[in-house]
């Protein structure tokens, strides 16, 4: 994917605007596609499939729209259920509001962000050193992309 396909520009603009969440992501990498930087010792992580699907239909003879579903998840560092659960659910309530903004991403013409958690959170492996609470989602992000 090249800097001017859509899908990369979209996703690029998602994760630089969600490392503005200074108060869960206050590394750059704690966004990431790679979920190997687990073991970097941070709390919070986002990490982003590059892969996704759109459907693309003819807004009209000069310009398409994608619904680019994108899967995400939230990792939350395990403790205790109450706390961990509590943590995540601040988290991903902070995400989706933050993602919901109109305009969040304007400058890659998107139009908006629908977030949805796929199922509830499971946790990792218990035991597993790191371990962490972990909320599968799906990112639709609607872009409007000149012919």
């Amino acid at each position: 994917m090249t800097e001017s396909d859509p899908y990369t520009q979209a996703i690029n603009a998602m994760m630089t605007a969600l490392r503005t969440l200074t108060d869960y992501f206050p590394e750059e990498y704690q966004v990431s596609f790679d979920p190997y930087d687990l073991g970097r010792g941070a709390d919070y992580w986002f990490f982003v499939s590059a892969f996704a699907s759109s459907p693309a239909t003819r807004l009209s003879g000069t310009q398409k729209i994608y619904q680019w579903q994108t899967p995400c998840q939230l990792d939350v560092r395990y403790t205790t259920e109450a706390e961990s659960a509590g943590l995540l659910l601040t988290a991903r309530g902070a995400i989706i509001a933050f993602l919901h903004r109109p305009r969040v991403l304007r400058d890659v013409n998107v139009n908006r962000v629908i977030v949805t958690p796929d199922s509830k959170p499971l946790q990792n492996v218990p035991g597993d050193n790191p371990n962490f609470l972990i909320q599968a989602m799906t990112v639709t992000i609607e872009q409007i992309v000149n012919n």
